[in-house]
């Protein structure tokens, strides 16, 4: 099964579009999500919330499962506004363009949090967008 947890539906018509927590808990079993991806997803939830939301994810996905993260960056955010200066329509048209947000979480406390069967396949940020984009998969 392939996942689109996000608040806004997906482009691709092949991923199940899930918009909260609760209805991904009734939908996929354990262990049966093929791909998973979160746009803007966690930053749905408060910071503290996070740690729980990623390891009901990491519950879903099956081996071999790629899970693609999306989020605003907080620390990228920071970097960029420090290179290029603030922009406040700017930023606010892309790090607060998928609505109400609780937090904007770094990847590096997702990365910090991953556990021992999860590997990191690709990691970046996109300038444009101000996001980051983190890309895990699950090996056994």
């Amino acid at each position: 099964m392939n996942i689109y947890l996000s608040p806004n539906e997906p482009v691709d018509k092949s991923y199940q579009w899930v918009q909260n927590i609760a209805t991904l808990g009734g939908l996929v079993s354990d262990s049966e999500a093929r791909t998973i991806i979160c746009d803007m997803f966690l930053a749905q939830f408060t910071y503290g919330e996070i740690p729980q939301v990623l390891a009901h994810l990491y519950k879903k996905m099956r081996t071999g499962c790629e899970l693609t993260i999306i989020e605003p960056d907080l620390n990228f955010i920071s970097r960029y506004v420090l290179k290029n200066g603030i922009n406040q329509e700017y930023l606010s048209q892309t790090v607060f363009a998928g609505g109400a947000l609780k937090s904007i979480p770094d990847m590096e406390t997702v990365i910090a949090g991953l556990p021992a069967n999860m590997q990191i396949v690709h990691r970046g940020f996109d300038e444009e967008s101000c996001k980051s984009l983190l890309k895990i998969r699950r090996s056994a």
